[in-house]
């Protein structure tokens, strides 16, 4: 605990009876030292009263000397008395000298003077004090008084808060059905609002529906129309190279023949056997080789048309499943006709390789011309085909070969080569040639 606060505990409990104790003793020997050194009456009498007068002031200002006024007004009255009882005291312990009576009669006004002045005080704190009876009786009226206003204030209360009740019960019901109505109007505005907006939505979906149908039912009949023409161009494109292909075979052939032909007659003509060695070798060689190549052009061709169907079948195959989604069908019609496209650049890269046969085929046959015309200017020759009776009315000046519309312009024999004056042989030009 504070110490503030036990100094104020402890001058609250003992404080009052210190102060009480401490004037009167302070009182007491005061009077008897001023009647033993025989100071002024007028001095002896006034300092009690003053002390009686201070206990008064101290115990009505001093919060924690402060006692009831019954109690206050008993201890300066018996301060009074004990101060009147010193005066006595004293005045009797001098009567034994040679004090004469007058002194004696003047020490009993001092102690008169001094309970006096008790009784006074203590009258006075008995008149402030107030009666109990009389305090309880106004008391007692007082509570009547709030209760009758209390009373009435409670009954004015209840009467307002059951007309409060009234007219809040009142209002919420008609605030509820306000409600209601107001709920119900407005259901129905927002269900005709719904209604609307849901027929109104309804509308760009169906025309896009609608618009999406026709755009199919486009897409697929463009398709069918894509797809036809696909077809129609794969059937032609096969056809062509089925064209090409009889025409090659054609002309394999007839080169075929051409060249057994030929061969009977170089047989038939009796050459020598190291001129002909010489000079048909190579040429048979060379013939041999463009037939294998003939051949295997041809081959190739054909697989690459067989191939190139094929491709074409599943391409369509691939693009009749890819046009069943509706979103992106203009790109997958783009992309499953490249393949078409394609296909007609490998078929035109097949048809130009197919139409430089017939000019390797022309070419081959031009050297086969020359190579007769430069054997039938040969002596030798000429003298074989004299005493040859079998191809005595034949000549190959004329001859002329057409394979698969491509015709091959006859070849002018080469010119003959002079004579030399002393073994009579020919020279060497058209060997050079070859």
């Amino acid at each position: 605990m504070p110490k503030g606060s036990q100094t104020r505990t402890f001058l609250r409990q003992h404080g009052p009876m210190a102060a009480f104790g401490g004037l009167t003793l302070i009182g007491i020997a005061f009077i008897w030292t001023a009647k033993l050194w025989g100071l002024g009456t007028a001095f002896v009498t006034a300092v009690p009263i003053g002390i009686m007068i201070f206990y008064l002031v101290i115990s009505l200002i001093a919060a924690s000397l402060r006692v009831h006024n019954e109690q206050a007004g008993d201890n300066l009255y018996y301060m009074g008395f004990l101060f009147t009882l010193t005066s006595l005291g004293v005045s009797l312990y001098r009567f034994a000298g040679d004090v004469s009576i007058d002194e004696i009669v003047r020490n009993f006004g001092i102690a008169v003077t001094s309970t006096i002045c008790g009784i006074a005080l203590r009258i006075l704190f008995n008149q402030m004090r107030r009666d109990p009876v009389e305090i309880e009786r106004s008391v007692r009226h007082e509570l009547a008084e709030m209760t009758r206003r209390v009373r009435t204030e409670l009954d004015s209360s209840a009467r307002e808060f059951s007309s409060y009740r009234r007219t809040s019960s009142q209002m919420l019901l008609e605030g509820f059905e306000e409600i209601a109505t107001q709920a119900e109007k407005t259901g129905e505005a927002i269900q005709k609002a719904i209604e609307a907006l849901s027929k109104e939505s309804i509308k760009p979906i169906q025309e896009t529906a609608a618009k999406l149908a026709v755009i199919s039912d486009e897409n697929l009949k463009l398709f069918e129309q894509r797809a036809v023409k696909a077809n129609e161009l794969a059937e032609q494109a096969t056809e062509r190279l089925n064209s090409t292909s009889e025409k090659i075979t054609t002309l394999v052939e007839g080169l075929s023949s051409s060249i057994e032909h030929l061969s009977i007659k170089m047989n038939a003509m009796r050459l020598p056997d190291e001129v002909i060695r010489m000079e048909l070798k190579p040429t048979l060689d060379a013939v041999s080789q463009v037939a294998d190549l003939q051949k295997r052009q041809s081959e190739d061709a054909v697989r690459q048309a067989e191939e190139a169907t094929k491709r074409v079948d599943r391409q369509t195959a691939a693009f009749l499943e890819s046009v069943r989604p509706v979103t992106g069908i203009p790109e997958q019609i783009a992309q499953s006709l490249q393949p078409v496209r394609d296909l007609s650049k490998t078929l035109q890269e097949s048809v130009s390789s197919l139409v430089a046969v017939p000019r390797q085929i022309a070419a081959l046959v031009n050297s086969l011309n020359e190579v007769s015309g430069a054997l039938r200017a040969a002596p030798e020759v000429q003298s074989i085909e004299e005493k040859t009776s079998a191809y005595s009315g034949k000549t190959a000046n004329d001859e002329t070969l057409t394979l698969s519309g491509a015709n091959v312009a006859d070849v002018k024999p080469a010119k003959q080569e002079g004579k030399a004056a002393e073994d009579g042989k020919p020279k060497k030009g058209w060997f050079r040639r070859w």
